[in-house]
């Protein structure tokens, strides 16, 4: 299922709900500013958020498809993505400022930087196609000895 955030889920520009495991896709409506979410962004699917509209989470992003950003994108731990990242301004990761971090925890990793300018961080493109998923039933059947497979999608 995937989750539509509006100004209406904002109290001064901080996320009021819990995207920290969130099994879906996260999309950001556009011209909302910067969007604070104070713990992690965790989703399977992929973060997007429109024209105008930035991301900043209080730890780590993960998004198990690609992060797009109308504005620009800081964790104060690393920025993860299986598929691609854009975004129109700077990207910033491992901004925590009460200890020394280790270089995983500012990575930026991503199958590919489409756009933005990594500001702080170590960016590591891993050049891995995003697979496409679908959730199909798949039923095997066998007719006068030969095998056959029923996709219901």
């Amino acid at each position: 299922m995937d989750l539509r955030i509006t100004a209406k889920d904002l109290v001064n520009n901080v996320y009021q709900g819990d995207v920290s495991e969130y099994t879906g896709s996260i999309y950001l409506e556009e011209n909302l500013g910067t969007v604070i979410f104070p713990k992690s962004i965790s989703c399977t699917g992929e973060l997007i958020a429109g024209k105008g509209t930035g991301i900043q989470a209080g730890w780590g992003i993960q998004a198990g498809s690609g992060i797009k950003a109308g504005y620009g994108i800081q964790a104060s731990l690393q920025i993860t993505a299986k598929g691609t990242i854009e975004a129109k301004q700077r990207i910033l990761a491992g901004t925590y400022s009460c200890r020394e971090f280790t270089k995983e925890e500012m990575i930026i990793s991503c199958s590919k930087l489409i756009s933005g300018k990594v500001v702080f961080g170590n960016l590591v493109e891993t050049g891995i196609k995003e697979e496409e998923t679908c959730s199909a039933k798949v039923i095997e059947i066998e007719i006068d000895g030969k095998k056959y497979k029923l996709v219901s999608l």
